[in-house]
Parts: C-alpha cells; sequence; structure tokens
C-alpha cells in the first residue's frame, strides 16, 4: 500500500474508507458520464427520450435545473462509491477479479433490474435503458477498480 493509499483512511464497521478514492471515484463517474451523455450518444439518448420540441427547449434553457441534476448526479456517484466501498469491503474483496464479479452482480440486481421494471411500467424506450445501464455498468466498473488501486 503506498504512502497516497493509506493517508486520511477513516473505518466503519471496521471497513477502512478512503476519502480520496471515493472522491476520485466520484469525479471519473461524472467525466465519464459528461463523454457519454454529452459526446458519444447524446442523440440517441435524446430520442430515446421523446421529449416533445417544446420540452427538449425547456430543458436546454433551463440552467439551473441542468445545475441542479448535474450536482445530484455527483452526490449520487459519491454515495455509489462509499456503497460500493462498503460491499467490497463486508465481502473481503481485494483482488480485481472478484470486485468486478461483485460490482456486476450488484449492478445487475440493484440497478438493471429496477430500471427494468419502472421502463416497463412507465413505457419509457427500451433503448434509453439500454444507454443508461450501459453507462451505469461503465462507471460501476471504473469505482470498483478505483477502490481496489486504493486498498
Amino acid at each position: 500500500m503506498t504512502h497516497l493509499q493509506r493517508k486520511e483512511t477513516m473505518e466503519f464497521y471496521g471497513i477502512l474508507l478512503n476519502p480520496l478514492a471515493i472522491g476520485l471515484s466520484g469525479v471519473t463517474s461524472f467525466l465519464i458520464g459528461a463523454v457519454w451523455y454529452g459526446i458519444l450518444l447524446r442523440e440517441p439518448w435524446v430520442e430515446a427520450q421523446c421529449l416533445t420540441p417544446e420540452k427538449k427547449k425547456e430543458l436546454g434553457e433551463s440552467k439551473s435545473k441542468i445545475a441542479l441534476c448535474m450536482g445530484v448526479s455527483f452526490l449520487g456517484y459519491l454515495v455509489t462509491a462509499l456503497a460500493l466501498t462498503l460491499l467490497l469491503g463486508f465481502t473481503h474483496t481485494t483482488d480485481l477479479p472478484q470486485a468486478l464479479q461483485i460490482t456486476c452482480i450488484a449492478w445487475l440486481g440493484f440497478s438493471v433490474m429496477p430500471t427494468l421494471m419502472h421502463t416497463l411500467y412507465s413505457g419509457r424506450s427500451l433503448t434509453g435503458l439500454a444507454i443508461d445501464e450501459a453507462y451505469d455498468l461503465l462507471y460501476m466498473v471504473a469505482t470498483a477498480c478505483i477502490i481496489i488501486w486504493f486498498k
């Protein structure tokens, strides 16, 4: 364990928490989202939302709503990183292959399935679901890699 990895850790129920790893995971997830939704899949994602032209215009002009959404998203990434840190700690996971397996199981059970149920009941596009869930998997895998690297 390097000095950077050990510095400033806290303990929660016997699990070492590294605020630097959690913060870096949040920033990394946010940047991945900026590329994912802002560059790579912006048009297909917007199209999958089935927004009316009026709603698209309203959303595009509402800077305070965009700022709120981004702030809540960043907070969500930090909470996800904390939860994944605890899950990997409670399962005594210290190697990357096992961390990735646990992350994929958590993603499938706690992200994909509830979102699929909400999507089916709401009539939302399955394309939108696929774009969102692929992103969720990507940022959760990145988070797991960062958490394991800092152990």
